[in-house]
């Protein structure tokens, strides 16, 4: 054994090559769990553990009333399955 492979594996060195190998990427330390920490879970899901019910959202609720209008006038969104492309594939 050359003094090279000892001191490689006495100071667990990994054996030099002429080419990239990317080493570099997985001694680095992980962040990804850290950065997850730090924003907030979804305000939802916080709602439901501490208060026990999911508080309405005022953009969603608004989108359904404007749905539920248009729907009655008859310009609403055509139901899954019958818009103009289902029309052309069965004819």
């Amino acid at each position: 054994m050359s003094i090279k492979e000892v001191s490689r594996k006495l100071f667990m060195n990994l054996p030099v090559v002429g080419h990239k190998t990317g080493s570099h990427h997985l001694s680095k330390l992980n962040h990804a769990k850290y950065i997850a920490d730090y924003y907030p879970k979804s305000l939802n899901s916080l709602c439901k553990r501490y208060l026990g019910f999911v508080p309405p959202d005022p953009i969603q609720k608004y989108r359904l009333e404007k749905l539920e209008v248009l729907r009655i006038k008859g310009r609403g969104p055509p139901k899954k399955g019958s818009g103009k492309r289902a029309i052309k594939r069965n004819k």
